[in-house]
């Protein structure tokens, strides 16, 4: 029973856990954003409607990230996750199965590993373009090995 209840908690109750806060969130967000612009609307003084609004919009907007920041956070991810698979595999041949779970230490660990490998390889296709848009790429045989 108890081997059932913590896989239901987290692939069932948790992702809807999240997803509802987030949505609470984003609701009282514009409901705060509407409660402001009625009370700028009923205001006896001249409010600028239109520019109220625009930076009430700008400050939901998400702050974009620049492409060299961007391909930063995926090797920056690529190597956390590899990693943290590596240790997960080495850490189930290290305990052995006599006192862990079957499918805890490999399972996650492979998983992690090929999440992290699979930033890499983003990394390193990305890089090729983010150089290419700086201007920082030398004209180089497109078969050759990223530095």
């Amino acid at each position: 029973m108890k081997q059932t209840i913590v896989p239901i908690f987290v692939c069932v109750v948790l992702p809807v856990a999240i997803t509802l806060i987030v949505a609470a969130v984003k609701m009282n967000r514009d409901k705060t954003i509407s409660q402001v612009l009625l009370k700028a609307l009923e205001s006896p003084g001249q409010v600028n409607t239109d520019r109220l609004i625009q930076t009430m919009e700008n400050g939901k907007k998400r702050k974009t990230r620049t492409s060299y920041q961007e391909l930063t956070s995926r090797l920056l991810r690529g190597c956390i996750f590899t990693l943290v698979g590596i240790v997960l595999v080495v850490a189930e041949f290290m305990c052995g199965t006599s006192g862990c779970p079957e499918w805890s230490f490999f399972t996650l660990g492979g998983v992690s590993f090929a999440i992290g490998v699979s930033y890499l390889i983003v990394y390193a296709m990305s890089r090729r373009h983010v150089l290419a848009e700086s201007g920082l790429a030398e004209k180089r045989d497109p078969e050759s090995v990223i530095d």
